[in-house]
C-alpha cells in the first residue's frame, strides 16, 4: 500500500483470528496515531470514521433503551355497572 504523507509511515499487521481472509493492516503515522487501515476485505477505512461509527452505534443503543423505558402500559378504565333500582311493590 502506498501512502503519500509528510510524515513517516509504517504498516503493521494487527493479529486477529485468522478465518482464511487476509489479516487487516494498520497504518501508523509518526507519533503513533493511527490514521487509516485496510480491513479484512481489503477496503481502506479511516480510524476516525470507525470511532465515530462506534459512538453513533452506542448513542442509538442508548436511545433504544430510553424508548423502552418510556413506554408504559395504559391502565384500562373499568366500566361502572349501573345499579338497577328495585321496584317497590305497594301494598294497599
Amino acid at each position: 500500500m502506498r501512502v503519500f504523507s509528510p510524515f513517516t509511515s509504517v504498516v503493521i499487521p494487527i493479529p486477529k483470528e485468522n478465518d482464511g481472509r487476509p489479516l487487516p493492516m494498520l497504518l501508523l503515522v509518526a507519533g503513533g496515531q493511527a490514521v487509516f487501515y485496510t480491513d479484512a476485505d481489503g477496503k481502506l477505512k479511516f480510524m476516525k470514521d470507525e470511532e465515530e461509527e462506534e459512538e453513533e452505534e452506542e448513542k442509538e443503543r442508548k436511545k433504544k433503551k430510553k424508548k423502552k423505558k418510556k413506554k408504559k402500559k395504559k391502565k384500562k378504565k373499568k366500566k361502572k355497572k349501573k345499579k338497577k333500582k328495585k321496584k317497590q311493590i305497594r301494598r294497599n
